[in-house]
């Protein structure tokens, strides 16, 4: 059975006062409706706007946008929710937005691509521009991947990376001069 719709992308971006959502589909098969979710924790979300489908049925790329008007202060992640005719629906993967003055230095999402099994994306907010040292140890602390002078920009990054690890519960660190951040996942 062929998927409902076929996400391209899923962008979340501070934006002066509000946050800006953008979504571009390929295709799309008795799609009803989009719902943009917020959450601070990645575990319980709140409704923040509802877009119907421009054509409910297409092979061609349809782009959207939507606004947050009242984002929270500080690290916040937006999800989007599509709905079909017949009720059921399926998730994006979450998007971190710092909203506020100065961005956090903090790993928000670590996943692997359905399309290729070699590639982990990693997205974090940080707050330099200066290069970072990525570094994959498995549960016992060995060494599986380290990457040196990885570019970054203050906001929102992410990384993709070209590793052939099995599956398995692993953790990233990012370091630079002044800080190191790690996160567990799992791949």
């Amino acid at each position: 059975m062929p998927l409902p719709i076929e996400l391209v992308e899923f962008k979340a971006k501070a934006e002066g006062k509000r946050v800006r959502l953008d979504w571009t589909t390929a295709s799309e098969i008795d799609n009803d409706y989009f719902t943009v979710e917020r959450s601070t924790d990645v575990k319980e979300y709140s409704y923040i706007d509802r877009v119907s489908s421009y054509l409910h049925n297409s092979n061609i790329m349809l782009n959207y946008t939507t606004y947050d008007e009242h984002p929270l202060y500080g690290l916040q992640y937006y999800r989007l929710k599509q709905t079909d005719f017949n009720g059921e629906y399926t998730y994006s993967e979450p998007r971190a937005v710092w909203f506020g003055s100065r961005a956090p230095f903090d790993i928000t999402n670590v996943y692997g691509e359905a399309s290729s099994s070699n590639n982990i994306n990693v997205d974090f907010m940080y707050n330099s521009n200066e290069p970072v040292t990525v570094i994959i140890t498995d549960a016992a602390g060995r060494l599986l991947f380290k990457e040196d002078n990885v570019a970054a920009t203050k906001g929102e990054n992410s990384i993709k990376l070209n590793s052939s690890l099995p599956h398995g519960l692993y953790f990233i660190s990012l370091k630079n001069s002044d800080d190191v951040v790690s996160r567990k996942f799992v791949y």
